[in-house]
């Protein structure tokens, strides 16, 4: 059985799951998927962290600028274009533009996990390199402290939130 196989077989439970690490980390998914979820960059690799305990990849992230009053004085937000409003209610995200790096894996990486066998430890290697690029990214002479990372789960592409 194959990365996405397995998670078909298990959807019900893992996406319960998912929900209950979005709640814990007041994370914001953008959609009706599991793509662009906003996390707090002090939570988010607690998040990563979790999701490979649920032995689900994360593929992907992009980056949110969170903009409120004082972030438009201390920052200039928005970086970007619109969003959502934030959990709390305090502001709203826009979508950072094309000026700004995003992860994304290498087509063979991406095919391993779309159509191969993957173990605990591929996902383990691939949740935490996007551990070390967040942590490199936070570290660009471009990086803001009002930017936040939105991670897309390598997860079928069926799966739609039912609590959203």
């Amino acid at each position: 059985m194959n990365y996405l196989e397995n998670l078909m077989d298990n959807q019900e439970l893992l996406k319960r799951n998912v929900e209950v690490l979005l709640d814990k980390y007041n994370s914001l998914p953008v959609g009706y998927g599991y793509i662009d979820i906003i996390t707090d960059l002090n939570h988010v690799e607690e998040f990563i962290d979790d999701l490979s305990t649920l032995n689900i990849a994360v593929n992907g992230v992009t980056w949110w600028c969170h903009s409120t009053e004082s972030n438009k004085v201390e920052f200039g937000c928005p970086h970007g274009m619109g969003g959502p409003q934030s959990r709390d209610g305090n502001g709203w995200f826009s979508e950072m533009g094309n000026d700004y790096e995003c992860f994304d894996l290498s087509e063979e990486v991406y095919n391993r996990f779309e159509y191969g066998r993957v173990d605990k430890n591929d996902i383990l290697n691939l949740n935490n390199s996007v551990k070390e690029y967040i942590r490199h990214f936070t570290n660009d002479e471009k990086f803001e402290y009002c930017f936040h990372p939105a991670l897309w789960l390598h997860v079928p592409k069926e799966w739609r939130r039912k609590f959203n």
